[in-house]
């Protein structure tokens, strides 16, 4: 049976299993094949020979910082295009890809920004910022989890305007307590 060439299943065959905030690295030994004409994503594992591969990680201080990127220019854009004198919300999105020590990081520093933030005569109220990780497990089309963090901007401190704080994951397939990034993977 021929495979398409690369893909993820593969990974979780030569690793055993599956860690998406950490990265891949693999290497295969067989023939590779082509099917009819196209060029792109048209490549097929038609043997494997051997096959290695190695998840690896970077904890260093410096890549911490470079990778928990902050929200203040997304906020700040989004802040312009308010109305004046109508409160105002702003949604700012982001994926997690790289792991528990960027996200407690890029936490900290979302709610700093959020609360040094000068919205320049708008009326902001709330910043919604969702977070979002997508997977494509071998047995599932597609899968996405999602944590929003809101925060009330300054003195409106009245209830927030969402029921369900989600854009793109239904009420009930959220995480009920915590980050998406600490529980396991599907």
């Amino acid at each position: 049976m021929q495979q398409r060439h690369p893909f993820d299943q593969l990974n979780e065959l030569i690793a055993g299993y599956r860690n998406p905030n950490k990265g891949f690295t693999g290497i295969v030994g067989g023939h590779v094949v082509q099917i009819g004409k196209g060029v792109g994503n048209n490549r097929f594992l038609d043997t494997m020979d051997f096959a290695a591969g190695a998840f690896w990680y970077c904890d260093a201080d410096s890549a911490i910082e470079r990778k928990a990127r902050d929200i203040r220019k997304h906020l700040a854009e989004a802040v312009q295009q308010l109305p004046d004198n109508t409160p105002g919300v702003v949604h700012v999105g982001l994926e997690t890809l790289d792991g528990m020590l960027v996200e407690a990081e890029r936490y900290q520093r979302i709610f700093k920004t959020v609360k040094n933030f000068d919205p320049s005569g708008k009326d902001l109220r709330w910043v919604y910022c969702h977070l979002y990780q997508s997977y494509a497990p071998p047995e599932q089309a597609w899968v996405i989890d999602e944590t929003t963090y809101y925060f009330s901007h300054r003195a409106h401190i009245e209830e927030a305007p969402l029921e369900h704080t989600g854009m793109i994951v239904p009420k009930e397939h959220t995480v009920d307590s915590g980050v998406h990034w600490l529980k396991e993977a599907p």
